[in-house]
């Protein structure tokens, strides 16, 4: 038989907030690439990993959590405009980063701080957005850079052409999130 209690615990288990979130309420900031955020059309958040370490018994194995966590990569998918900006715009800090001709140019791009867009890590800002689209939580990415570039695929043959995408893998250091004020 439910009581006046019994009724009051399960009201209380109601969420204040019933909106889901909706996979297209997000907006994202990379300085190092204005183009690529503009263009952006995916965004991941991304997962954490913390590997297992068994500990043997005469029994059975049991799982213990490991000592090193790992963040799995950011992936952000962009539509490619015709002037290829921010596809090349990755391209180049991926070819900096790594293929390049000179110790002069890893020198150079080293040297500038990453808050003016133009070093060798940038930090990456993805604000999530409520029901009414007002910014909800921010998540921030600390000294990201990109690992890798997809192909540009073009098909002659396509029956219904669709605009060109490209994705970058990203790895940063640590990620935090920041709650917005007006969040209860």
């Amino acid at each position: 038989m439910a009581t006046a209690e019994t009724n009051k615990g399960i009201l209380s288990r109601i969420p204040e907030n019933k909106n889901l979130l909706s996979q297209i309420n997000f907006k994202m900031l990379l300085r190092r690439s204005p183009n690529v955020d503009y263009f952006c059309s995916k965004v991941n958040i991304p997962g954490i990993i913390l590997p297992v370490v068994w500990q043997n018994t005469p029994f059975v194995d049991i799982p213990q959590t490991g000592d090193r966590g790992s963040f799995k990569p950011l992936v952000v998918t962009f539509k490619v405009d015709e002037d290829l900006i921010n596809y090349m715009n990755m391209y180049s800090w991926l070819r900096d980063l790594g293929f390049t001709d000179q110790f002069q140019q890893y020198k150079d791009l080293k040297s500038h701080p990453q808050y003016t867009g133009v070093g060798l890590r940038s930090d990456i800002v993805v604000s999530i957005l409520d029901s009414t689209r007002n910014a909800n939580f921010t998540i921030t990415y600390y000294d990201a850079i990109p690992i890798e570039l997809s192909d540009l695929q073009f098909d002659a043959q396509a029956l219904n052409p669709l605009m060109v995408n490209a994705s970058v893998v990203i790895r940063y250091l640590n990620w935090d999130y920041e709650l917005s004020t007006n969040t209860p």
